[in-house]
């Protein structure tokens, strides 16, 4: 697939583990506080938090409305060690940036876009499409299409790998090619068949 020019990546489950109901399992375990409500899955944790309608602490304080003195601060900490980077999936994104354009599709938040850069990760990627920034959300195709606008490049001529399959449908009838991302074996086989080097 001569045609392939740019790899597309999600951040949370692809090159970050973690996940939203990961999270809230863990506030539970090791805080034990429950949300009076949450909509998170693999796809959005809050929409507007995700949009950069509303900061992180400002979610949290509505889903664990109440709290004692210092559990915000827990939480946030939590928030923030959520997700934490996989350096295996960098070393990959390293190599694929040898030959293609390597870029970034995620549902995403300050605190995250900030821990990235600490750790120099948001430099490997061109022209990163951050929900937060461009407040445009996955499954949405306007978000894809900023994509593709902002890296020059066709649908057809990107691969997006991502962890949730309503991301991935949308992705694949836009025209770009796909991989649901299960384990790191997997994802770099199915790049391979589709004559991808790296």
């Amino acid at each position: 697939m001569s045609e392939i020019k740019a790899i597309l990546f999600d951040a949370g489950g692809v090159i970050q583990s973690g996940s939203g109901p990961h999270f809230l399992a863990e506030a539970e375990k090791t805080l034990g506080l429950t949300p009076v409500e949450s909509n998170a899955d693999l796809v959005t944790f809050d929409e507007r938090m995700n949009k950069g309608e509303i900061s992180v602490e400002e979610m949290l304080a509505e889903m664990y409305p109440g709290l004692a003195e210092g559990d915000m601060e827990k939480l946030l900490a939590l928030w923030e060690n959520e997700w934490p980077t996989d350096w295996d999936m960098i070393e990959v994104v390293k190599k694929l940036k040898e030959n293609y354009v390597v870029g970034m599709i995620s549902n995403s938040d300050i605190i995250h876009e900030e821990r990235f850069e600490k750790e120099s990760v948001l430099e490997l990627f061109e022209k990163p499409i951050l929900s937060h920034r461009v407040h445009l959300i996955k499954p949405g195709k306007e978000i894809f299409a900023l994509a593709c606008e902002q890296l020059e490049l066709d649908a057809g001529q990107c691969v997006f790998i991502d962890d949730a399959m309503p991301n991935i449908e949308i992705a694949k009838e836009l025209g770009f090619h796909t991989i649901l991302f299960i384990y790191q074996a997997q994802f770099e086989k199915e790049l391979r068949a589709m004559e991808v080097n790296f």
